[in-house]
């Protein structure tokens, strides 16, 4: 069977995560397929020798999701990810399909029932099944990272992925959405690193856009080296903490190597370029 490799022998060098889709028709849960697609874009972007598209350009694809082959030939990718998301109950489906851009083949489709209690294991399930299917030889230290589990607390997760969902949206009012949501997941789990780097992020962008003063600096450098402390390969965190160091403490040796660490946990992300 074909995995990583498309049908005229070359392997798979890049890959693009489609927004998924919400098929559950209550836009309400539309924070899940993104969530979800930004999660397994964040875990695989951790795979040797594979680009990953960033999600800050993928996302302006999203009303082509019924196209694989044509955002991934617009994107100039190898494989695209699709992925389509339906709540029933307290259950979760979730379908996805990888298909080979050059043929249109599909290289990989998998049918995900979880209950809604299970969403990050589902993630992370996802990201592991796809990882196998485009570098079968990776280690298991390796499938161990992108297979971690951020936070057992479910809804910790699902507070998380709406504050990521608010925090994307960009607008002051948001941004303040997305810092309650974080501090709600933290307070539920306050081991849970990337609930802390969305609070730094959070902080980060308040602090700049309305040029307040050192308290709100502060405590996005606190958050960010707390998300640190709990999980160095947070590449959120890195960023999030070079950019306080540029902005506002001037601290340009620590900015360097921390967008460096950034950039080598998440070679696409957009905030680190």
């Amino acid at each position: 069977s074909l995995h990583s490799r498309t049908s005229d022998g070359t392997p798979i060098h890049s890959i693009a995560v489609l927004t998924f889709a919400n098929a559950s028709k209550d836009p309400e849960m539309d924070y899940l397929g993104e969530g979800l697609s930004e999660e397994i874009t964040n875990a695989l972007s951790r795979l040797p020798n594979l680009q990953v598209m960033a999600r800050s350009t993928v996302s302006h694809y999203k009303s082509r999701q019924d196209d694989p082959q044509g955002v991934g030939h617009d994107l100039h990718v190898d494989a695209v990810l699709t992925g389509r998301v339906v709540e029933h109950g307290n259950e979760l489906n979730v379908e996805t399909e990888l298909v080979n851009v050059t043929t249109g083949a599909q290289l990989w489709g998998e049918r995900y029932t979880r209950s809604a209690n299970d969403a990050s294991l589902l993630q992370a399930a996802i990201s592991r099944d796809v990882a196998s299917q485009l570098r079968p030889q990776i280690s298991g230290a390796e499938q161990a990272i992108l297979a971690k589990v951020g936070t057992k607390d479910a809804e910790a997760y699902q507070l998380y992925l709406k504050g990521r969902y608010r925090f994307e949206k960009y607008a002051p009012e948001d941004f303040k959405a997305a810092a309650g949501f974080f501090e709600q997941a933290v307070s539920r789990d306050p081991n849970y690193a990337a609930a802390y780097a969305g609070l730094a992020d959070v902080y980060v962008n308040q602090a700049y856009n309305s040029l307040s003063g050192r308290e709100t600096y502060d405590k996005a450098r606190s958050m960010a080296r707390r998300a640190l402390e709990l999980d160095p390969q947070n590449s959120e965190a890195h960023i999030s903490l070079a950019t306080v160091d540029m902005f506002f403490f001037r601290n340009f040796p620590e900015a360097e190597a921390e967008i460096q660490k950034g950039l080598a946990l998440d070679p696409s992300s957009p905030y680190a370029h």
